[in-house]
């Protein structure tokens, strides 16, 4: 019994890592034909782009008290929501 894919009931075993032969990929295909798109961004790109943003924060009276006050205003502006509770 001869394991070439080739000969019709040649005796190709099926199982893993050896797909029937209809599913296969043909010779010049790729696995993932339509690919990722021509100018679409990697995450590291988009984070990298947003961490380098600029934020302008406002001082106002109350922020301009104590470090702890003005940790929290500025927090509050980039951070999450919970920053803003006042503990």
């Amino acid at each position: 019994m001869s394991n070439d894919p080739s000969k019709p009931g040649g005796g190709y075993k099926v199982g893993y890592r050896h797909p029937p032969l209809a599913t296969r990929f043909r010779p010049g295909t790729s696995g993932n034909p339509r690919g990722r798109p021509k100018g679409a961004r990697k995450l590291a790109t988009v984070l990298a782009a947003a961490l380098a943003e600029r934020v302008a924060v406002a001082r106002t009276a109350a922020a301009s008290g104590s470090p702890n006050s003005r940790r929290r205003s500025n927090s509050s502006s980039t951070g999450p929501p919970r920053a803003m509770c006042v503990r």
